[in-house]
Formats: structure tokens, C-alpha cells, sequence
């Protein structure tokens, strides 16, 4: 599903030709790419990177920036970017930037996600990984192949199809979340809140539920109007402004290690 933050609307990317063929990268496909971010300080922590969004989520998430990403087919205005700009791309970048990350959409829903980062590792390239962990296993084979993973909390279990709109949503979502935690892989939590989706005592709800899961890194993500597309939400932009209160962040600080706001 689209990650929502910190990635701000994809930019298709037209990559010049490599100056080496792109044939020395072992071929590119099953990962259906929608777009190309080519630069990005923000959503690998720590590294320099460029962000590939795949195309197709199964959820309808009230506030998502990217809608253009739901459905499996590309919108005819907005095709896929081709493998032979993929090669190029990635020969380009090659010793300028550190990463790639894969978000969407939903990655883990494309069969092809493991053998893509497993050859964006062998072309040099450290990955990561964005996801709203809509199955278990699908991530497991994914995580090998992950030097960093953000995983997308919508709300408590209860409440997930009030975000999702897709009844069964938080189905897998506990057991990915347990996944990402013993991987050993480095990794993030995040929640995107709106006061009409959310209340205070969700948030401290999700905030010990990743605490008890042994979850260090968590980031609250205030509401964005961009690419959203549920009027009741935009209408109400001004009063997510001011949500969580901040009693509320008082509480959760003192569950993380490091707790990230996000404007």
C-alpha cells in the first residue's frame, strides 16, 4: 500500500542511456514499477537513495497520497517504466547514491519482489523496504534481501477497515509486525493519524502494543492534504493539524527510544 510519508508523490523518472550496457546487471523483472523517485534524503535513514514505486495495493486507505497506484493495471497516462530504463537508471546512479526503495502500492503483493532486491544487492545497491504488511509470507521471503524495512501501522486491529476500506485488512498485520521485529533487520513503525480515523487512545493503544512487540523506532506522521482524495478528510484538515494532543506524544515518548513526529 502506499507509504504516505516521508515519500511525497512519485516523479516519473525518463533515465539517459548508461554509459556502460545494461546488460552486466542480471535482468530486471516481475516487480511492476509505476515510477521513479530518483533522489531522496528521507526515506532510507542514513543513506542517499532513490525510491522505485510498484504499481497495485489491495487497500483504499482513506488518506493515501498516491491513488494512482491502487489498481494492479497502469493508467493508460501514466505507464510503467520499462526494464531498459531500469538498467539504465541503475547503471547510472551506480556509486552515487547508496539505495534503492522499493514502496508502492503494496511491494509484497508482486511475486517478483525477493529476486528484485536480490539483484539490486548483486548490482550494488543497498535496499529497503516500505509496506503495510498484508502478508506474512511474502514478507519473509522479501526480508533476506532488506537492509531496512518501514512498516505502515493503520490503526488497532479493530479499526483497521476504517482506514483500509478493505474488510479482513489487519488480518496478517500483527504476525508481519512480530516478523519485522525478530528479523534483525533494521527497521521503522509508523502510523499516519487524522483525527477522524484516529483517536488519542488508539495511538497509545498501537504505541504499547509496538512497545510490548520489542519495537524501538516509531513515528507519528500528522495528516497530509496532497494527493488525498477523501473530501470528509480534506474538510477537516485543520483540526489534524493538532492531533495527537500532547499529552498524549507526552505518554508515548516514554515507550520508544526514538519517537519521530512527522509534520
Amino acid at each position: 500500500m502506499p507509504s504516505d510519508k516521508p515519500s511525497r508523490s512519485p516523479a516519473i523518472s525518463n533515465p539517459a542511456a548508461a554509459p556502460n550496457p545494461p546488460s552486466q546487471l542480471k535482468p530486471l523483472s516481475g516487480l511492476p514499477i509505476a515510477a521513479i523517485t530518483p533522489f531522496t534524503t528521507i526515506d532510507f535513514p542514513g543513506r542517499l537513495a532513490a525510491v522505485f514505486f510498484t504499481q497495485g495495493c489491495a487497500w483504499r486507505c482513506a488518506y493515501c497520497q498516491n491513488p494512482l497506484l491502487w489498481s494492479f493495471k497502469a493508467p493508460d497516462q501514466t505507464p510503467l517504466v520499462p526494464i531498459d530504463k531500469i538498467h539504465a537508471f541503475l547503471q547510472k546512479r551506480r556509486g552515487l547514491i547508496d539505495g534503492i526503495v522499493i514502496c508502492g502500492g503494496e511491494p509484497t503483493a508482486h511475486a517478483g519482489l525477493p529476486d528484485f532486491l536480490k539483484h539490486l544487492r548483486e548490482a550494488g545497491y543497498q535496499t529497503a523496504l516500505h509496506t503495510g504488511g498484508p502478508s506474512t509470507e511474502a514478507l519473509k521471503k522479501a526480508l533476506p534481501f532488506v537492509d531496512w524495512v518501514g512498516m505502515d501501522i493503520k490503526s488497532t486491529p479493530e479499526k483497521y477497515e476504517r482506514v483500509t476500506r478493505v474488510a479482513g485488512s489487519a488480518d496478517q498485520v500483527a504476525e508481519s509486525a512480530r516478523i519485522i521485529t525478530q528479523s534483525g533487520v533494521a527497521h521503522e513503525f509508523r502510523i499516519t493519524v487524522h483525527p477522524m480515523l484516529h483517536s488519542d487512545e488508539d495511538l497509545l493503544a498501537v504505541s504499547r502494543w509496538l512497545k510490548d512487540l520489542g519495537a524501538r523506532a516509531f513515528a507519528i506522521q500528522r495528516f497530509r492534504s496532497a494527493g488525498c482524495s477523501d473530501q470528509r478528510l480534506l474538510d477537516a484538515a485543520a483540526a489534524a493539524a493538532g492531533f495527537p494532543s500532547e499529552e498524549t506524544l507526552k505518554t508515548i515518548r516514554t515507550l520508544f527510544a526514538d519517537l519521530i513526529i512527522r509534520e
